[in-house]
């Protein structure tokens, strides 16, 4: 019989999570970043609530944004959340044309290599009369 080898899996990686849970209003045709207000974790020491719309990565490599937001629907509208990269590059981009019906639910995530210091944010748009994100969610997970 063959000897049997333990496989370990390690730790989870490494990771800041924050999160809004109170409206914020957005302008009307531009890219407004997600003021965030509560830290959910923070491995990384990615998050500051002195610039709280950002994610720092800590050290160069290989990490992966997520974004979320919910938002009750009252009215018509067409919103579009995205990542943006140091405050001007959009590395990925998810829309929704929405009607009076229901909530809005919009995520968008994406794997990026960022160097030391840069940071990405979790930007919203919006074009309709009611420009609103009732509660959002983002992070930066260390995948390599």
């Amino acid at each position: 019989m063959g000897r049997v080898r333990r496989r370990s899996f390690g730790l989870p990686p490494a990771a800041t999570e924050v999160s809004r849970v109170t409206t914020q209003s957005i302008g009307n045709g531009i890219d407004d970043p997600v003021i965030f207000t509560a830290e959910v974790r923070d491995e990384l020491g990615a998050w500051s609530a002195g610039a709280p719309t950002r994610l720092t990565a800590p050290t160069t490599g290989n990490y992966e944004a997520s974004g979320w937001m919910a938002r009750a629907n009252n009215s018509t509208f067409k919103v579009q959340v995205a990542i943006r990269v140091n405050g001007a590059t959009t590395v990925a981009r998810r829309s929704n044309q929405i009607d009076t019906q229901g909530s809005t639910n919009l995520a968008v995530q994406r794997a990026l290599k960022l160097a030391a210091g840069d940071y990405v944010e979790f930007v919203v748009w919006f074009s309709g009369t009611v420009r609103t994100v009732d509660e959002a969610w983002f992070s930066l997970v260390r995948i390599a």
